[in-house]
C-alpha cells in the first residue's frame, strides 16, 4: 500500500493481510507528494522490484522490495501519477508538465522499455536524450486534461481517467491497424 496522501509510507502485506514491512516517509527518503502509484516489477531476471511513482518530484524510484533504493529515474517536465506494466513496456499517466505550479498545464502518457528509457510521449513531446540525460518534456496538441491513471485493455485500448478535467468521461485510445 503506498501512502502518498499522508505519511508517505509504504506498507508491504502478504496475501493473507499481515504487514510484512514498512518503510519509507521522511526518514526513509521518501517525501510529500512521493509514493501516488506503483506497481511490483517482476519482469527481471532477478528479485522483483517495486516502482513507484514520485510525482511532483517527476522521478520513478525503483526499490527492493525491502525498501532499498535500487535507481531513481529522473522525467524532467512530467508529474507521474501511476504505472501500468503491458509486456516489457511502462505506462506512466503525467498529471500535467508544470503541475502544481501551473494548474491550467495539461499532461501526457509517457511509455517506458525495459531499460527505463523513454520510447514515445503520447499528447507530449518526444523524448530527447543529451549524453544519455533525458531533456525536459511537455504536453503538445492538448489531447489530455490532467490524466491520473490508465488501463491498457486485451485488444490495446488504452483507457485514461483524468482529474480535474471539468467532468469529462475517460479517454479512450484505439491502436491504429498499420497495414503492410
Amino acid at each position: 500500500m503506498l501512502d502518498g496522501y499522508g505519511k508517505d509510507y509504504i506498507l508491504r502485506y502478504d496475501r493473507d493481510g499481515k504487514l510484512l514491512n514498512c518503510f519509507g516517509g521522511s526518514e526513509g527518503g521518501i517525501t510529500h507528494w512521493g509514493p501516488h502509484g506503483g506497481v511490483i516489477d517482476s519482469r527481471g531476471p532477478g528479485e522483483p522490484e517495486l516502482i513507484i511513482a514520485m510525482s511532483d518530484q517527476q522521478t520513478i524510484k525503483r526499490l527492493s522490495l525491502d525498501g532499498e533504493l535500487i535507481e531513481e529515474i529522473s522525467l524532467p517536465g512530467s508529474n507521474p501519477r501511476m504505472i501500468q506494466i503491458v509486456g516489457d513496456h511502462l505506462f506512466v499517466p503525467h498529471l500535467a508538465d508544470n503541475w502544481p505550479a501551473d494548474r491550467e498545464s495539461r499532461g501526457y502518457i509517457s511509455v517506458l522499455d525495459r531499460d527505463y528509457r523513454i520510447v514515445s510521449n503520447i499528447g507530449g513531446t518526444a523524448p530527447v536524450y543529451v549524453d544519455g540525460k533525458l531533456q525536459p518534456m511537455q504536453q503538445q496538441g492538448g489531447l489530455f486534461r490532467h490524466p491520473h491513471d490508465l488501463v491498457v485493455a486485451k485488444d490495446g485500448a488504452i483507457y485514461v481517467p483524468q482529474f480535474a478535467s471539468g467532468n469529462t468521461y475517460p479517454v479512450k485510445l484505439v491502436p491504429q491497424i498499420q497495414s503492410s
